[in-house]
C-alpha cells in the first residue's frame, strides 16, 4: 500500500493530466485540516467555509506551479 504523500503526488499528477474529479479527493482529505488551521489563525466560525473554499480554489488554480522536489 502506498503512503499518503505518494498517493497525493499521484492525485496531483492525475489532476494535471485532466482528471479534475481527483481534486475532490484532495479536498476531502485536507478540508478539516485547513479549517482547523484557519480557526487557529482567528478566522471566525461563520467565515470558515468561505476561507477553506478560497484556499482550495487557490491551490487548484496554482497546482501547475507545484514542485514536489522543493
Amino acid at each position: 500500500m502506498e503512503d499518503r504523500p505518494t498517493q497525493d503526488l499521484d492525485l496531483v499528477d492525475s489532476i494535471l493530466r485532466g482528471n479534475t474529479a481527483a481534486f475532490g479527493t484532495i479536498v476531502e482529505r485536507y478540508q478539516r485540516l485547513v479549517g482547523s488551521v484557519a480557526w487557529r489563525y482567528g478566522v471566525p466560525a461563520s467565515d470558515l467555509e468561505d476561507a477553506v473554499s478560497e484556499v482550495f480554489l487557490k491551490v487548484y488554480l496554482n497546482l501547475h506551479r507545484y514542485r514536489p522536489d522543493h
